[in-house]
């Protein structure tokens, strides 16, 4: 029976090339969009890299060292930034990196029991709740879940690009 932890693992490996793979070609597509309400890949991925704001991987390391008690979370929340907007195609490769990077070293050492056992409050500020939400959630819900919804996300904004 593989564990939890060995899942989320397996998480970040298969999201970090599934990001990669879409990313490969978008050098010039990176602020393109198909029209005025949808999101450019740039949005989407500061987006993803900073949900919650400071990133998954911050959360999980503030809630392991008792320095993360609660946190905001804001849904539909850009965080475009002007040194975002400026990123090349290799430094929202490495944005990515040291990201996975961070993730895989805030999992190695937690045990299933840890992960469900450390909880912080989350202010979810436009959804208007508050609840303790447990580090197994931070990860497998807002990163792995989210992540995979933004997956889809960037990858039909590549083909509509490239159509």
């Amino acid at each position: 029976m593989t564990s939890a932890k060995d899942q989320h693992l397996a998480n970040v490996a298969e999201i970090q090339e599934e990001i990669l793979e879409i990313l490969e070609g978008m050098e010039n597509v990176l602020d393109w969009r198909p029209d005025a309400d949808t999101w450019s890949a740039r949005e989407v991925i500061t987006h993803m890299l900073f949900t919650p704001p400071g990133g998954v991987p911050q959360i999980l390391k503030g809630i392991m060292d008792g320095e993360v008690v609660e946190y905001d979370l804001w849904a539909d929340q850009k965080y475009m930034t002007s040194e975002a907007e400026a990123w090349t195609l290799d430094e929202v490769r490495g944005q990515f990196a040291g990201y996975f990077d961070a993730l895989e070293s805030g999992l190695a050492p937690l045990t299933d029991d840890v992960l469900e056992a450390s909880t912080a409050l989350v202010h979810q500020r436009n959804r208007h709740w508050d609840e303790p939400r447990t580090a197994q959630w931070l990860v497998e819900r807002l990163f792995a879940g989210h992540w995979r919804e933004h997956l889809v996300q960037l990858r039909e904004l590549k083909a509509d690009a490239f159509a």
